[in-house]
């Protein structure tokens, strides 16, 4: 049987992926229950769509006001963390 160069790369490459997902996937494991009064944050990554000046808001800042003062999130409305920042509602 002769094989070709590339169909040998395509399986080779495939060969190697499926030994490393395992070991990939293991990094993400974690313990499946949460203790009774207990608090958890679930944080989900976006990828290409997340505004990070929106997520995490300077509210205090006058240049993010300036910036966007149509898109920008009022002090009111955030979800206050410090005295400086806050969470988008």
């Amino acid at each position: 049987m002769y094989i070709k160069r590339k169909e040998f790369i395509q399986i080779g490459s495939l060969a190697t992926a499926s030994l490393l997902v395992p070991k990939f996937l293991k990094a993400f494991e974690g313990p499946s229950f949460v203790m009774p009064g207990n608090k958890v944050i679930v944080i989900l990554q976006l990828s290409g769509g997340n505004d990070g000046l929106n997520t995490v808001i300077p509210y205090r800042n006058d240049l993010y006001h300036k910036a966007r003062p149509v898109l920008g999130i009022k002090k009111e409305s955030a979800l206050h963390l410090t005295d400086e920042v806050g969470l988008h509602p």
